[in-house]
């Protein structure tokens, strides 16, 4: 099982500073530890921007008790909440995946998405295809979970007949169709 403590807790003011954070995922872990709990891989999800940004590292609850390394991003272009530049994939995770390289982690993008160009109708399937390419660049990638939602901005796959087959090629290709692979946690390790 892959559990997720409180993702996005740089999105969550009133839960507490950064600080606090980080002590209440080590006390969860050190309570799953101490229950003899050993079939959980422990994951810390923050929002992609806040690699970007430099505000992930006091998040981090540390090496010892993070498995995994996942973020949260989006392509905001064209989105109602401002006016966003339409971002590559690598621009949106690149700091993100530099840091868990960084800290010998494997790593998830625990959500992503596109929202359609209206200007440009192939402009969202360029940018799975680009997706595709810049993860086969990344191995220690180990998953990624499509934000397929409107959820005050639009992120469906199939937003043109274009993206769709961008989306389902990606799907089809053998990189993203690996042999199943189970990532222990730190007690089995």
């Amino acid at each position: 099982m892959v559990f997720s403590f409180n993702h996005e807790p740089e999105n969550d003011p009133a839960a507490g500073s950064a600080a606090d954070f980080v002590a209440a995922y080590r006390h969860i872990h050190d309570v799953f530890e101490a229950d003899g709990v050993t079939n959980v891989t422990y994951a810390w999800t923050m929002m992609a921007w806040s690699f970007r940004s430099g505000n992930a590292a006091a998040f981090y609850p540390g090496d010892d008790v993070v498995d995994i390394v996942a973020a949260d991003g989006y392509n905001q272009y064209g989105c109602p909440q401002g006016n966003a530049p339409w971002r590559s994939f690598s621009d949106i995770f690149a700091p993100f995946q530099s840091f868990g390289a960084e800290h010998g982690k494997p790593m998830i993008v625990a959500e992503w998405g596109v929202h359609d160009d209206p200007a440009d109708p192939d402009h969202a399937a360029r940018w799975f295809d680009d997706a595709a390419a810049q993860l086969a660049q990344w191995p220690d990638v180990v998953g990624v979970l499509y934000f397929d939602a409107d959820r005050g901005c639009a992120r469906w796959v199939d937003d043109s007949a274009a993206s769709l087959a961008a989306f389902r090629a990606m799907g089809a290709d053998p990189y993203f169709n690996p042999s199943q692979t189970v990532l222990p946690s730190p007690a089995a390790g």
